[in-house]
C-alpha cells in the first residue's frame, strides 16, 4: 500500500467480551455487539510491521437485532484499501444500503479517494447511486425506478478541496458525504 513491493497486513479485529452479547427479544441466539478494530500495518525488509492506523469507528457496532452485521468485506486492491459496509433490516425498515470506501496512504494517513452507496427501497424498488471521486473532484448520482428503462444520472463537482485521513470518518454507516 505504501509502493515499497513488500507485502502489507489489513485486519479486522472483534472483542470477544461475553459481557457484549445482547439478548435478543425472540430469544434466539444473543447478538454479538462486540467492537471491531481496522488496523493497516506496513511490511518492512526485516519482516516486522509498522501499525500505520488502529481505527475503532469506520466498521460500526451492530446493537440493533433487526439489522444484519454490517461489516461486509476489506480487502486491498492495486494499493488501495476498500472498506464495504451495508445496511439490511430483517424487520423495521424496508430500505437497504451499501457503501464502499477507497483509501490510499498519502502523507502520514490513509485518505479517502473514492466513496460509492446505493440506497433501495425494497418496497418500491427504487434505487440511489452515489459515486464520489475526491481526487477528481467529481460526483455522480444517479436514480431509477422499475418503470424505467434507463436511470438518470447527474454530475457535480464535489465541493469540499481536503481529502479525509480515516480516522476523521468516523463511523462508516453514518458518514455524510456532503460534508
Amino acid at each position: 500500500m505504501n509502493g515499497d513491493g513488500i507485502s502489507d497486513l489489513v485486519l479486522v479485529l472483534r472483542m470477544t467480551s461475553p459481557k457484549n452479547l445482547m439478548k435478543v427479544w425472540n430469544g434466539g441466539d444473543k447478538l454479538d455487539t462486540n467492537p471491531r478494530m481496522l488496523v493497516v500495518a506496513f511490511g518492512h525488509k526485516d519482516h516486522l510491521y509498522s501499525v500505520v492506523t488502529a481505527n475503532h469507528e469506520l466498521i460500526p457496532r451492530n446493537t440493533n437485532p433487526n439489522m444484519e452485521d454490517p461489516f461486509h468485506d476489506i480487502k486491498i486492491v492495486k494499493g488501495k484499501l476498500s472498506v464495504s459496509l451495508g445496511v439490511f433490516m430483517d424487520a423495521g425498515g424496508w430500505s437497504m444500503s451499501d457503501m464502499s470506501y477507497t483509501f490510499r496512504y498519502q502523507g502520514d494517513c490513509l485518505q479517502l479517494i473514492g466513496y460509492d452507496r446505493t440506497d433501495m427501497d425494497r418496497s418500491s424498488g427504487e434505487e440511489k447511486d452515489v459515486s464520489i471521486n475526491y481526487l477528481s473532484m467529481k460526483k455522480n448520482t444517479s436514480t431509477s425506478k422499475p418503470d424505467e428503462e434507463k436511470p438518470k444520472a447527474e454530475w457535480a463537482t464535489v465541493k469540499s478541496t481536503a481529502l479525509r485521513c480515516i480516522d476523521d470518518i468516523g463511523d462508516g454507516i453514518m458518514f455524510d458525504s456532503a460534508k
